[in-house]
């Protein structure tokens, strides 16, 4: 099973929300053989990652690490990935039940893991509709993105 560091987190949410997206906990996170889920933001073809706001500015060496799944946070974003690595795996998503990446896997969103089934499907937040870590177990499909997959 995959196991994917929702933007570098993996051991649960944490208090300090400074480090989702942080360059060093991405690093830490695929240090530690997991892979990591980053937002990335571009303006003025300047790189940033970051949920809600651009946050850290990263030079495009940082996006070709193994073990990135690039959210493009908006078009412009979506756009650079497309033009200038287009080899990587990248997707877009707003509220869709399911999307598909570059790579071909399927991203489920939180609320329709109802529908998963195994064959390239990576189910996203498990925790916001799963009592518990173990109950990810139970899912059907081939990896998860969550703040807690090391504790799976």
């Amino acid at each position: 099973m995959i196991k994917i560091a929702h933007r570098g987190l993996f051991e649960g949410q944490s208090n300090d929300r400074d480090l989702e997206n942080k360059p060093e906990q991405i690093e830490l996170a695929l240090a530690k053989g997991f892979d990591a889920e980053i937002d990335l933001h571009v303006i003025n073809n300047k790189l940033f990652l970051g949920h809600d706001t651009p946050d850290y500015e990263i030079d495009e060496s940082f996006l070709l690490k193994r073990g990135l799944w690039i959210h493009a946070k908006d078009a412009d974003s979506l756009r650079y990935l497309a033009t200038k690595l287009p080899n990587l795996n990248y997707f877009a998503h707003n509220n869709d039940p399911v999307v598909i990446t570059t790579h071909g896997w399927l991203w489920y969103h939180c609320y329709h893991l109802k529908d998963i089934k195994k064959g390239r499907a990576i189910a996203v937040m498990p925790e916001y509709t799963l009592r518990d870590v173990d109950s990810f177990k139970l899912l059907d499909c081939d990896g998860i993105c969550s703040d807690y997959v090391g504790l799976l």
